[in-house]
């Protein structure tokens, strides 16, 4: 039934993709220039006017950003309905950890720690 809910909810963005798997929605773009970042504010903005429309309200505390690249890069700041999204380094993802930096150490340390376990 949640799927129904939320089958529109790709198509209204512009510029940018997004995976949903059950109740979790990533949205994702490539930042190489600032026109590249409003464009991601701008698609964040329409995810938040769909929430409201739809009756499926983010829960901002579990929203957050991260930048993935081995380069260094101007920062840019996200919000969600004027709420400033925090940033982090590593996020799990469907029982993956991915880290900012493309590493694998907090992949490879939460493994060990399970195979002692």
């Amino acid at each position: 039934m949640f799927l129904l809910f939320v089958d529109d909810l790709p198509n209204t963005v512009k510029t940018s993709r997004v995976a949903c798997y059950a109740d979790d929605t990533k949205i994702f773009k490539s930042i190489d220039s600032t026109t590249d970042c409003i464009a991601l504010r701008s698609d964040l903005n329409d995810l938040v006017s769909w929430s409201e429309s739809s009756g499926l309200i983010f829960n901002q505390s579990k929203c957050k950003y991260q930048r993935i690249t081995r380069k260094r890069t101007t920062q840019h700041s996200y919000t969600i309905d004027e709420t400033p999204l925090e940033s982090c380094d590593t996020e799990k993802d469907l029982a993956v950890w991915v880290s900012s930096n493309l590493t694998s150490d907090k992949q490879v340390g939460k493994n060990v720690m399970l195979a002692h376990i």
